[in-house]
């Protein structure tokens, strides 16, 4: 088997910078910018991150813009991340990091692409139809979902190209099933001149628009466009670490919940728990994971956790608040409320410990914060993964 950590993009590619770095070197740096974060706090644990049982080839999610290289007179599409400084995109070979029948989906894309003569689209100018890749693959049941975002909804000959993407990902994957089974390619328009990768429209080309994804005993729908974390063989002992801080018989209240995975995850100790997320993808995915796992104690919520949180919170019946925000944290307006109406306890998942820090400084008003208990869900990369455990102040304290 070649090296994994010998990839021909290293140094160019902005994906992983860390890869040339031992494993264990990178969870023990990991720890010391925990340690140095949160130095202030006297009375917490910082516990030993947990490692990743597998260090390479764990993305089941790829994210990946199209991009063009001029070779003499022709310009030719290309496929991958963008390099360290942001300036091109890098022409994905390999990738040591994401699930190889991902990295062959690309490239049958790409291959689709500069066949059918098709136009990736230029941020700057507005022009061009190819904007985004997003590839989705089940750990548990080896099935593949292809996304294909577009500036526009309809083109030219788009019928015959579509069956010429379908035959292209159908060859480069295989009968047997070794690299993944596809079951479904979705067209995505996003005809804003924006960063986002995603738009409002999705349309199914062929199959069906979601993979189905076990995790330990529960079963979920899985788009282009719901949230599930990235690496499926961290997912249990991430979410084991916030279910082994729930009380039985607790009023939970998760927050920027996605499609309910912690929630249904922890339904069986919890006497309730309601889920409030914004999107309307996760939202009516969670609503069906619900179904699906015949889970009765978890309800979903619509809207931002800012509009929805204060209310809830001010009705005094929350016992546990889990906060799992992007990476931007926790928003100002939920902050102040949850200091308003503290709960007795807060569990934060945390996917940036910068973040992080800024937003127990505001909850350190009405929290303290015992534990911090990292994960490690991207090596080969500096992104820190962490659970922190707040109890709430007694009236002594404050």
């Amino acid at each position: 088997m070649s090296d994994p950590t010998n990839c021909q993009h290293f140094g160019i590619c902005g994906g992983c910078t860390l890869l040339k770095t031992k494993y264990a070197s990178q969870i023990k740096s990991k720890e010391a910018v925990l340690e140095k974060l949160f130095q202030s706090y006297r009375k917490i644990t910082i516990h030993p991150m947990l490692s990743s049982p597998e260090p390479f080839f764990y993305r089941h999610k790829v994210q990946m813009p199209f991009g063009r290289r001029k070779i003499g007179h022709k310009t030719l599409v290309t496929i991958g991340l963008h390099d360290i400084d942001k300036k091109f995109i890098v022409d994905q070979a390999e990738c040591k990091i994401q699930d190889p029948g991902l990295t062959k989906a690309a490239q049958a894309i790409r291959h689709w692409a500069r066949k059918e003569n098709l136009n990736p689209y230029n941020e700057k100018t507005g022009w061009g139809l190819l904007r985004h890749v997003v590839l989705r693959k089940s750990h548990s049941t080896g099935e593949i979902l292809v996304g294909i975002v577009t500036s526009e909804e309809n083109w030219p000959r788009q019928k015959d190209v579509s069956k010429s993407l379908f035959s292209h990902l159908r060859d480069a994957l295989g009968k047997n099933g070794s690299l993944g089974k596809m079951v479904g390619i979705v067209q995505n328009t996003n005809t804003r001149k924006t960063n986002m990768v995603i738009g409002k429209e999705t349309n199914l080309l062929w199959g069906r628009p979601y993979l189905i994804e076990k995790i330990g005993n529960y079963q979920f729908k899985v788009g282009i466009n719901t949230f599930i974390q990235v690496n499926p063989f961290q997912i249990p002992t991430l979410y084991n670490l916030v279910a082994d801080h729930i009380p039985a018989n607790a009023n939970v209240l998760d927050t920027y919940a996605g499609m309910g995975t912690i929630g249904i995850w922890i339904s069986k100790q919890a006497k309730q728990v309601i889920c409030i997320e914004e999107n309307p993808d996760s939202f009516r995915a969670g609503i069906d994971s619900t179904r699906m796992n015949h889970i009765k104690n978890v309800k979903m919520k619509r809207g931002r956790t800012a509009d929805i949180l204060p209310e809830l919170l001010s009705e005094g019946n929350v016992d546990v608040l889990i906060l799992d925000p992007p990476r931007i944290g926790v928003d100002e307006k939920s902050l102040f409320a949850i200091n308003d109406s503290p709960p007795n306890k807060i569990i934060y998942v945390s996917c940036d410990p910068s973040t992080l820090q800024r937003d127990l400084g505001i909850l350190s008003k009405s929290f303290f914060l015992t534990d911090i208990y990292p994960v490690d869900l991207f090596p080969q990369t500096n992104h820190i993964e962490s659970v922190a455990i707040l109890e709430k102040k007694n009236k002594e304290s404050l």
